[in-house]
């Protein structure tokens, strides 16, 4: 048949018009899973009789999946197979075409829905990339990956409108910075922000009291803090960062990205371009939000002092990969270090 996008997925599950195979893939398994469930009661129904639901989490029996492919729908109804995580890779020839010849054969009064909940099998291997084949020529593929900030954006301001939730674009960029771009989470806090708010208007002020911060958008907080020169917030933010058990190295990681980002922003405008053109240049897919809070912050320091930020910082990864010191001890030293470069008055300035 063929490959469908996401969309046209969305529309035969709305017009009643679910094909007899589909195979769900890709990276985002909050999606994934969102419309395999959908399948599910669409062709199943919202109660399903176990003699004609069927689920497997692998391939490994095709023999049963055979058995329930087959199987006479109870009263009337339709038979579903649902089949997670395949990985054809894993079976033996034998086994291997044992499930291409079921693919080939399905009954008329049976579904078969194939979905990667959890696993990202290697596609690059021989009898994924002819599964793949076989479920695109017999059926409906749909790969679902994550989505870009803009897309995320659009997405978290549909879902508070049908809460009946006011939620406008540029807030919705504030929390997908704050939580990163994995949908499951992102529409948690969604949820609790309409809680919050008794589905009413979803202000700055109340994602920035009930939005719970992921870990790179508390690293990012210390970062602001340091290159604004603000000293008190910037230790109270490292001292909550070591209160939460978070491990220097990995604080050292993050804010050394931060500095990185700000300096490639820096460059690309610096000549000429603009800070979205970071993302030709160096890999910021899906990771927009990124050069946006780089070109905010970058402009707070001269090139140079973003040099030396980026040396200190490089000192201090060396030190801490090498000598026995408290990890703690140096990520503070370096705080105070870059605090004092944010200080420093540079030629040009």
């Amino acid at each position: 048949m063929a490959s469908l996008t996401e969309a046209e997925l969305k529309k035969a599950i709305k017009e009643d018009a679910p094909g007899q195979l589909y195979y769900l893939y890709g990276n985002e398994k909050f999606l994934i899973k969102l419309y395999y469930d959908k399948l599910v009661e669409k062709i199943a129904g919202k109660h399903p009789s176990d003699f004609s639901f069927h689920t497997f989490r692998t391939l490994d029996n095709i023999d049963q999946i055979a058995v329930a492919t087959g199987a006479v729908p109870f009263m009337g109804g339709r038979n579903f197979v649902g089949i997670a995580d395949a990985d054809a890779s894993k079976l033996s020839d034998g086994e291997f075409s044992k499930l291409m010849e079921l693919l080939e054969n399905i009954p008329q009064d049976t579904a078969v829905v194939v979905a990667q909940l959890t696993a990202n099998p290697d596609m690059g291997k021989a009898k994924n990339k002819k599964l793949l084949a076989a479920l695109t020529k017999l059926g409906n593929a749909v790969q679902l990956n994550k989505m870009g900030e803009i897309a995320l954006q659009k997405q978290l301001v549909t879902w508070a409108l049908k809460r009946g939730a006011a939620l406008n674009q540029a807030d919705a960029g504030r929390i997908v910075s704050y939580c990163g771009t994995d949908l499951q989470n992102l529409r948690n806090e969604l949820d609790k922000l309409c809680a919050f708010t008794d589905n009413g208007e979803i202000t700055r002020e109340a994602i920035e009291q009930a939005v719970v911060k992921n870990f790179e958008a508390r690293v990012f907080d210390l970062s602001k803090y340091v290159v604004t020169g603000d000293c008190d917030n910037a230790y109270r933010q490292l001292d909550q960062l070591f209160y939460q058990r978070e491990e220097p190295i990995s604080i050292l990681a993050v804010l050394s990205s931060t500095y990185v980002d700000m300096y490639r922003v820096r460059a690309v405008i610096e000549g000429g371009g603009k800070a979205q053109d970071a993302a030709g240049i160096y890999d910021y897919k899906r990771k927009e939000f990124r050069l946006n809070q780089a070109e905010r912050y970058a402009k707070k320091l001269p090139t140079q002092a973003l040099r030396d930020s980026l040396s200190v910082l490089a000192e201090t990864d060396e030190l801490m990969k090498s000598t026995p010191r408290d990890n703690a001890l140096l990520l503070q030293e370096l705080i105070a270090k870059l605090l004092m470069i944010s200080k420093k008055e540079y030629p040009g300035d």
